[in-house]
């Protein structure tokens, strides 16, 4: 990455990035991201993939993720973090970490900043905009992974071309996206088949993400997966372009993007246990919010949904079961 040129390229995308803001709000408010700082570490090696994250207020543990990160890494890798409007230390604080962080695998790491709130799904366009390997993980800050080499591992994965994505965190059939009657809820009615899921879905990723077992080569495909970590390949981000930030912008933008590559391609994406240390209390959407965050948080909640996956859903009927399958070892 050249920053001249990454700066180019995120002011000559400044019009595919205003799509998740409103019309009513665009004019007043809307600012392009910039580029903050780009450091480079083991430029000798070729990235093999770009470890993208969008960060939101995250100073207490974006030193602890650096680290910890790194040290369970096992590929070459370039980093791009996406730091939405932060009013917080982040930024010097990711970039202290940065500094001082002695690695063997980063090849090159940029610190990209907004002045207005973009939101996750369109930071991780920002993110997989700037990235140039063929291969991209896409994580959040609050989600510390446990396993040595994970990064080979989910890579290992993705080269089955039947696989459209493979995330490290949980699979689900779309029939969890439905929300079941009150009735349900009160009487602890479970409508979903346990057999339709797999990995840390909800809260078991406080409970359970280190009690996962991650040495079995088996990877399991699902009707959608979760993102964090999640593994794409860049050419298919591209082709589909990217996440629908046009009617997504916290959530759900992942398993919209599993539909539309199951419908285009007929490839479903896959689970691969891998072990996470995670706080729902340290997701950045637990953060407080300023009246600036409120305001457009507000202005995209109240925009009408006309995505794939809404249109789906009404018609929605099961047609993938969890199923295991063994993989090899990646070699790109």
């Amino acid at each position: 990455m050249n920053r001249d040129a990454l700066g180019d390229l995120l002011a000559t995308s400044s019009l595919q990035q205003r799509k998740p803001f409103s019309s009513a709000t665009l004019l007043e408010w809307y600012a392009p991201p910039k580029v903050s700082h780009l450091i480079s570490f083991n430029e000798q090696k070729r990235a093999i993939h770009t470890l993208v994250l969008p960060v939101f207020n995250q100073e207490s543990i974006i030193t602890d993720f650096i680290t910890s990160h790194d040290r369970h890494t096992s590929l070459p890798y370039n980093f791009v973090a996406i730091l939405d409007c932060c009013t917080d230390q982040s930024e010097a604080a990711l970039q202290a970490a940065l500094e001082k962080l002695n690695s063997s695998y980063l090849v090159q790491a940029a610190i990209i900043t907004t002045r207005v709130p973009y939101f996750e799904t369109a930071c991780d366009n920002i993110g997989f905009l700037c990235s140039e390997t063929d291969f991209i993980i896409e994580t959040q800050p609050d989600l510390f992974v446990a396993t040595e080499g994970y990064d080979r591992r989910l890579l290992s994965v993705l080269s089955n071309d039947k696989v459209s994505c493979v995330s490290g965190r949980c699979g689900h059939s779309f029939g969890e996206l439905i929300k079941p009657p009150k009735w349900k809820k009160i009487l602890g009615v479970d409508p979903t088949p346990k057999n339709s899921r797999v990995g840390l879905l909800g809260s078991r990723i406080e409970k359970d993400g280190l009690s996962i077992d991650d040495t079995q080569k088996t990877a399991y495909f699902c009707e959608t997966v979760n993102r964090g970590p999640i593994a794409f390949r860049r050419a298919d981000l591209v082709k589909s372009d990217y996440l629908d930030q046009e009617h997504f912008y916290l959530g759900n933008d992942d398993h919209d993007w599993n539909l539309r590559q199951w419908i285009s391609t007929g490839r479903l994406p896959a689970y691969v246990p891998i072990k996470i240390s995670s706080r729902l209390e340290w997701g950045s959407t637990r953060k407080s919010r300023d009246p600036l965050n409120e305001r457009v948080f507000q202005s995209l909640k109240n925009r009408p949904d006309h995505s794939n996956l809404q249109s789906f859903m009404p018609s929605y009927k099961p047609f993938c079961k969890v199923t295991p399958f063994t993989f090899g070892d990646f070699s790109g």
